[in-house]
């Protein structure tokens, strides 16, 4: 008896632990959830030196939605985005709510021309369901982690929304990939040496 409590406990705290990374309408990961996952593959980024984007999605006139079809309507919709997404990307991606309209998709060992293609793909994929608005950051480029890279995500969505361009920056402002990497790494090993850098050059 004691032996089957045991295992009953352990499957109520698995079950526990994933209901509290996941959104409960959408059932695909929450801000907490996500930002767990996100720190675990920039760890990997940082270690094997790779690329790791994120893309920031907003729903173009969700709230019209919500306003003149009701809550349930707009709530179906937010559940056929994540399905949707779900078909989209890869098994090894993480699609999360960051909250109301907007999701953020994890794209990992996925350099800044990669993701721009998985967000085309998304764009089209969501065109007749759920438009949107769609914004995208690479580590270690447009930041070291998940709060800075949603910013820039954030930054370019809402500069593409308004009919700019995202932000176009010429190839010599830009530090190269292996330097940024090795910034990252720095700043993530918390040491006030510049080793990584010196290496990397």
């Amino acid at each position: 008896m004691s032996a089957w409590q045991a295992r009953n406990h352990d499957r109520q705290r698995c079950e526990l632990s994933r209901v509290s990374r996941a959104d409960p309408l959408t059932m695909c990961l929450n801000r907490r959830g996500l930002r767990e996952r996100a720190d675990a593959e920039l760890a990997h980024s940082v270690r094997h030196g790779m690329a790791f984007s994120v893309l920031v999605l907003d729903l173009d006139n969700f709230k019209q939605v919500n306003d003149t079809r009701g809550h349930s309507t707009g709530d179906e919709v937010l559940c056929r985005v994540v399905d949707r997404l779900g078909e989209v990307v890869r098994p090894s991606d993480a699609v999360g709510r960051l909250g109301g309209d907007e999701f953020a998709v994890l794209l990992p060992e996925t350099t800044e021309s990669e993701a721009a293609v998985v967000a085309a793909r998304v764009t089209s994929a969501l065109a007749v369901d759920a438009p949107c608005s769609v914004g995208l950051a690479c580590f270690p480029l447009d930041g070291n982690d998940l709060d800075s890279l949603l910013r820039e995500a954030d930054t370019r969505l809402y500069a593409s929304r308004n009919g700019r361009a995202g932000r176009a920056v010429a190839h010599g402002e830009r530090l190269s990939w292996a330097t940024a990497l090795a910034e990252a790494v720095d700043l993530r090993m918390d040491t006030s040496h510049e080793h990584s850098r010196a290496v990397a050059g």
